[in-house]
């Protein structure tokens, strides 16, 4: 069986997908395989797909429901032990990265069923805004307020698929984080240490003013569906954040806006971010 099975979501992303799909290409692991999944883009993505010819082992354009479908075409198409979800608009971050997990993959049974690791965000000059991921005891304590493992950092094991059935595309933007609440509140994820997964770009579909509320409206949904009745007070900070970036963007636009939100951010002793999408 194939050990990494890598799974890239398309639609329009002619400008980022050569970085993508080159970053898996070059990986020094042989044990994988890559797949795309085209939701039907009309800006030359697919004649970039067909450039590739094998070195793509599966592909696919046609309308979808979303991300979260998607991902779950991908997941039928897939042989691999392991599945690994990356966004076109990112990157595995050196040739090394799934060679040095590898060891990790391969324990039978495994350690876990959910492997992590670190994840840049990278702003939009190329620059390293901050590195997303923590060990797994300061992960758990977060994650019924918000997902606090970066998605583009986790491998899933396949048994998980078999478990608890595919991610449920009614969920628009926060599917992956409905999708781990239906394992980790029981069993315990592995983060390896010192391994920077994956380079992600901001500025995305969930980075929207109006998506970021939406996202955490659909974390909600989620939690309460998982039991989580009250909501965590991290929760209720971030709701109130989005809806005070939503209001600066609508009042001043988004360079003013989020200009705004990183004096705040000042304030309480943040780097900048938000000016930098």
């Amino acid at each position: 069986m194939i050990l990494v099975s890598i799974i890239v979501p398309t639609l329009n992303a002619h400008s980022t997908l050569a970085q993508c799909l080159d970053s898996v290409i070059g990986q020094t692991l042989s044990e994988k395989e890559l797949i795309v999944v085209d939701a039907g883009s009309a800006d030359g993505t697919i004649d970039m797909i067909k450039t590739y010819g094998p070195r793509i082992d599966s592909w696919v354009s046609e309308p979808d429901r979303g991300v979260f479908d998607a991902f779950n075409k991908g997941i039928q198409r897939a042989r691999g032990r392991w599945l690994y979800f990356l966004g076109a608009d990112d990157y595995l971050l050196d040739e090394d990265v799934l060679s040095r997990l590898a060891p990790y993959l391969r324990k039978d049974p495994p350690v876990a069923r959910v492997i992590y690791g670190r994840v840049a965000l990278v702003g939009s000059g190329g620059q390293t805004l901050a590195l997303l991921g923590e060990p797994w005891d300061a992960t758990r304590k977060r994650l019924s307020a918000y997902l606090s493992l970066s998605h583009q950092g986790v491998f899933h094991a396949r048994e998980l698929f078999v478990e608890h059935g595919l991610f449920d595309p009614s969920y628009r933007l926060s599917g992956d984080y409905e999708f781990l609440l239906r394992e980790l509140p029981k069993r315990d994820a592995l983060y390896v240490p010192d391994l920077i997964i994956a380079g992600h770009r901001v500025g995305g579909l969930s980075s929207e003013p109006g998506n970021h509320t939406r996202t955490l409206w659909e974390l909600r949904r989620a939690q309460v569906t998982h039991g989580i009745l009250i909501p965590r007070p991290a929760w209720i900070v971030r709701l109130f954040a989005a809806w005070i970036r939503s209001a600066l963007v609508n009042l001043f636009g988004h360079r003013r806006g989020h200009a705004i939100m990183d004096f705040l951010r000042a304030l309480f002793g943040k780097k900048r971010h938000w000016s930098q999408l």
